[in-house]
């Protein structure tokens, strides 16, 4: 369970510097200092955190991941409806 919180806490920090990319960057010294601890600890600098999530942000326009995780989607729901592995709708029940 430590790992899974450890990887799900990553995830998070990684969505929220990409997410960053879209604004006004902040600096490291005006930020919580509970967020610098977590920037320590999950990547050793700023500068990896930023380019660790710049790299996520970019990775979603790639047409091979898109497809794998609509296949990955697709397989893990059973059901909706799959086009030609590029794009994939399903029922709004299945949204968490």
């Amino acid at each position: 369970i430590y790992n899974e919180a450890q990887l799900k806490r990553k995830e998070d920090l990684i969505v929220y510097f990409a997410l960053g990319q879209f604004e006004r960057r902040k600096p490291q010294s005006k930020m919580p200092e509970s967020l610098k601890r977590d920037i320590k600890a999950f990547f050793d600098s700023y500068q990896l955190a930023l380019e660790e999530s710049r790299e996520m942000l970019f990775s979603v326009g790639n047409p091979e991941k898109i497809g794998l995780a609509c296949i990955n989607t697709y397989k893990s729901i059973g059901s909706g409806y799959l086009e030609d592995g590029h794009s994939f709708t399903f029922h709004k029940n299945h949204l968490l």
